[in-house]
């Protein structure tokens, strides 16, 4: 919920801790540890945390700028730990995607009222920030956590019965995919798409069919309102301004942005790996960005490489993806066989964060990342189903 409602990434910290504070008295710390130590996921993990740090010790880097990536690396480990312990009980996890699905409408119809009627200097039909995050989180992670909301709530929707559930649950559906849609991010439409396409497959078309006809709806009425956006955004430039600011077209704009300068991103990445050393073992995480930043030109500036699967061939090099294809092929394998025994929810989740970080993303090294959304769309539905196997295993042996 801290990802939704919390102002910075320290007090999601401070909130992890209190909750371990809380909770520590109840854990079964040596079944966790023993647990955890015969793992093969976990194995596989702690491989590639390994290699990443271990190779980026070696580049020329400074103490200053590897203390954010060690702090973060630590800060991952524990919310790992905390994770992997939730999975002892993965039904009453999943049962909180309400929690985090009003959380994340919260955050949807305050920003929208805060962006749209209530600041100056904004009109109506922008793109949509999370107001509770940094006083307006960038609108691709917003984006992308409401539609994981939206996806989760999806999930669990058939296990909530009653009119007033329905009702309540379908509420939270349209209000977190509108969200998505004002935010324009199309990585979190592509995701939301992939996940419910999991669903699809796993449960079948008489089941899955009336989500799908609200994500149509929901895009067919932002299209088709889009004109009056306009005009209302032209009004409202008028009347605070005293003159008329162009304001795209949202569903025009989410198509004529193109590739956003991603292609220009990931060539300067590539150019980074000169030879065949850098192939196979990267370049290292911590001090390095200056090696293929200077290959982009200069219209397409940016922190991070905009995928978090090229950023790990680019840091890690050959070894350390092969690495992390393995540590998440173990965790999707797990997630199936959840899924086929009646628990798809980790499936789909971990699917869309498998879609989401094509094209998005920073690290899968670190809890403060610079998007900060890579521990909750990938590794935490990923742990969760590792866990959540592993434990139904030990029950059955």
């Amino acid at each position: 919920m801290g990802y939704y409602l919390m102002y910075t990434h320290w007090v999601q910290l401070a909130w992890l801790l209190g909750g371990l504070a809380l909770t520590v008295r109840v854990v079964d710390w040596k079944n966790l540890g023993q647990t955890m130590r015969r793992d093969l996921f976990v194995w596989s993990g702690a491989c590639f945390l390994g290699w990443m740090t271990l190779r980026s010790l070696f580049a020329e880097s400074t103490f200053a700028t590897a203390l954010p990536w060690l702090g973060g690396l630590t800060w991952l480990v524990l919310f790992v730990a905390v994770v992997w312990q939730a999975g002892i009980s993965p039904r009453a996890l999943e049962s909180w995607g309400l929690a985090i699905g009003c959380a994340a409408g919260l955050a949807v119809v305050v920003s929208f009222v805060l962006f749209y009627l209530i600041l100056p200097g904004h009109v109506f039909g922008e793109r949509l920030r999370n107001g509770f995050v940094f006083g307006g989180l960038n609108p691709v992670c917003a984006g992308l956590g409401f539609g994981f909301a939206a996806l989760w709530v999806i999930c669990i929707k058939p296990d909530w019965q009653g009119k007033r559930a329905g009702v309540l649950m379908l509420s939270l559906q349209i209000i977190l995919i509108a969200g998505l849609l004002f935010t324009r991010s199309r990585g979190g439409l592509l995701a939301l798409g992939t996940g419910q396409a999991v669903l699809l497959l796993v449960r079948g078309w008489r089941k899955t069919w009336r989500d799908w006809l609200v994500l149509a709806v929901a895009v067919i009425a932002f299209k088709a309102g889009s004109p009056a956006m306009n005009r209302y955004a032209e009004f409202q430039a008028k009347s605070r301004a005293g003159q008329s600011l162009p304001a795209p077209a949202p569903m025009e704009e989410m198509l004529d942005r193109a590739d956003s300068g991603r292609l220009n991103i990931y060539q300067a990445g590539i150019a980074a790996l000169p030879d065949a050393k850098t192939w196979l073992f990267g370049i290292g995480q911590w001090g390095t960005d200056a090696l293929w930043k200077s290959h982009i030109d200069p219209q397409w500036q940016s922190d991070h490489l905009h995928s978090a699967y090229l950023a790990t061939l680019v840091q890690g090099g050959l070894v350390g993806l092969g690495l992390l294809a393995l540590t998440m092929g173990h965790g999707l394998w797990r997630a199936r066989l959840l899924a086929a025994r009646g628990n798809d929810t980790w499936l789909a989740l971990s699917s869309f964060g498998c879609t989401a970080l094509l094209f998005d993303g920073q690290t899968l090294t670190r809890m403060n990342s610079l998007p900060l959304f890579e521990p909750l769309l990938l590794i935490f539905p990923l742990v969760m189903a590792a866990s959540a196997w592993a434990q139904r295993k030990i029950k059955t042996e």
